[in-house]
């Protein structure tokens, strides 16, 4: 029982030590005075690029409104349905792919169809152009570059420079067991790195806490403590980096080259040389060929189908005119209507049919490829928390996916309710467009979903296993060398 208390004093005089040593140094007081500034400061900006987006978004949507607001004034009046895209109000997280996502469908039609088709646009950019070559100051960006560069300042002379400087061979000439040196030096070092980190976070929020519903939820703040948590794991696997390869060298100098190339590699090279790896393992069209290829599946549809009408029209010519003629185009019987119909009610089945077709054919071999490029990519710890950080802010893939899904919802319903009751009838020598339905009906609108947070929570399940079990090789390999260490 004695001995149980001695290791424990041991562990806590070295990490007492530890911190008494180290939060009197200028290092601890320099990182603490950077996180008070550039954190708030980053979260600032994104707050302000939110706003402007938001704005942005709230007259969008207003001036829509107030136009389009019966089923009329989508078929007969310039510009056709819209659905818009409420921009992330916790983008100041991670601002992922906010802004290249779409942030709205429209559908286009042409005036001889009774159906309409669905574009995404992007209307978004950035004040200063110049952002862009540099990106965004967000939590995402501070953590992977900021604080993991820290983290290895942090660690990489926990050991080998104890070791030249001559402290670690007369801390080992006592009897202390090893284990008990090495928990404490990293749980204080840690510990000196965290608090300026949460200190930064703190002030952010307390200056400007995020909107009431910006995770689509009753509350954003399992998101953000959840992000909170991402990042000082993140931040752990860099640490326990340096302290493993601080104690696999000789000298300090050759660990911060070591850990330098090391970083490079996991920051820079790795999540790149992912996304080409994946386009060979897994090559997909790009968004550009499938519109292409809708565009040509739609004309030879629409090429057959005038075919049929024109073979309709020889067997029942009624011509277009003026007076009596006019009057009979008017009188059109309805058993040439009805032919008429048929046809094209068949042939825009056979259009959706091979839309659809060639939508899930490029919806699967890209999903595939965003697959493969996630797997590869979680090499790099880096990876895995950029991807759950855009996750957890509403700003990466699962967002896109919701969104497009929601476009597609309701083009079926405007198809079904509106466009499929505009009907398009062509005779010799003229046409004529009549309306079943009724012009007064309010218009249908595309319901704003945010995804669950627990939906989200399962999905960047594994990158949080994964940056675990980051946390535990790095620093059993950091514990299994230090016991082995010779400091001599």
């Amino acid at each position: 029982m004695s001995g149980k208390r001695d290791r424990d004093h041991t562990f806590r005089a070295i990490f007492r030590k530890e911190l008494l040593e180290g939060f009197v140094t200028r290092r601890f007081l320099a990182v603490l005075v950077l996180c008070l500034i550039v954190f708030p400061v980053g979260s600032y900006m994104s707050r302000r690029d939110y706003q402007s987006r938001l704005q942005n978004y709230q007259e969008a949507q207003r001036l829509y409104e107030s136009t389009k607001k019966t089923v009329g004034s989508i078929l007969f009046q310039t510009g056709g349905a819209k659905g818009f895209r409420a921009p992330s109000g916790l983008s100041f997280l991670s601002t992922g792919l906010e802004i290249v996502l779409p942030d709205a469908a429209e559908t286009v039609k042409k005036y001889n169809t009774n159906y309409a088709d669905m574009r995404l646009t992007n209307g978004q950019g950035l004040d200063n152009l110049y952002g862009f070559f540099h990106g965004p100051l967000d939590l995402s960006f501070l953590v992977t570059v900021v604080m993991t560069f820290l983290a290895l300042a942090f660690s990489y002379n926990a050991v080998s420079g104890e070791k030249e400087s001559g402290t670690l061979g007369l801390m080992l000439s006592n009897s202390v067991l090893r284990s008990r040196i090495v928990t404490a030096k990293a749980a204080a070092q840690f510990l000196m790195l965290v608090v300026p980190f949460l200190a930064g976070v703190a002030l952010s929020l307390a200056l400007a806490p995020p909107p009431a519903a910006a995770a689509g939820a009753a509350s954003p703040w399992p998101a953000v403590l959840t992000a909170v948590a991402f990042s000082l794991l993140t931040i752990a696997v860099f640490f326990n980096l340096g302290l493993l390869v601080s104690s696999l060298t000789r000298q300090a100098v050759t660990s911060i080259v070591v850990l330098l190339l090391v970083w490079t590699a996991l920051f820079a090279v790795v999540p790149r040389l992912s996304v080409i790896a994946t386009r060979l393992l897994a090559p997909a069209p790009s968004e550009q060929a499938f519109a292409q290829e809708k565009a040509r599946i739609r004309l030879a549809n629409e090429k057959d189908c005038e075919a049929e009408v024109d073979k309709l029209i020889k067997e029942n010519p009624i011509p277009q005119g003026r007076g009596n003629g006019y009057l009979e185009w008017q009188k059109l019987s309805a058993d040439f209507r009805a032919k008429q119909d048929a046809i094209r009610a068949k042939f825009q089945g056979d259009l959706m049919a091979a839309v659809d077709k060639a939508r899930q054919t490029y919806e699967r071999k890209r999903d595939a490829q965003i697959r493969t490029s996630m797997l590869v990519s979680r090499v790099s710890p880096v990876s895995c928390y950029v991807r759950s950080m855009a996750e957890i802010s509403g700003t990466g893939w699962l967002e896109y996916k919701r969104f497009t899904a929601a476009a597609d919802r309701f083009l079926r319903t405007l198809n079904d309710q509106v466009y499929s009751k505009n009907q398009f009838t062509r005779m010799e020598g003229g046409a004529m467009m009549s309306f079943t339905g009724k012009a007064t009906d309010p218009a249908p609108r595309m319901p704003e979903v945010r995804i669950p947070f627990g939906d989200v929570a399962r999905d960047v399940l594994p990158d949080l296993v994964l940056l675990l079990l980051f946390n535990a090789l790095f620093f059993a390999g950091a514990f299994v060398a230090f016991l082995r260490y010779d400091p001599r």
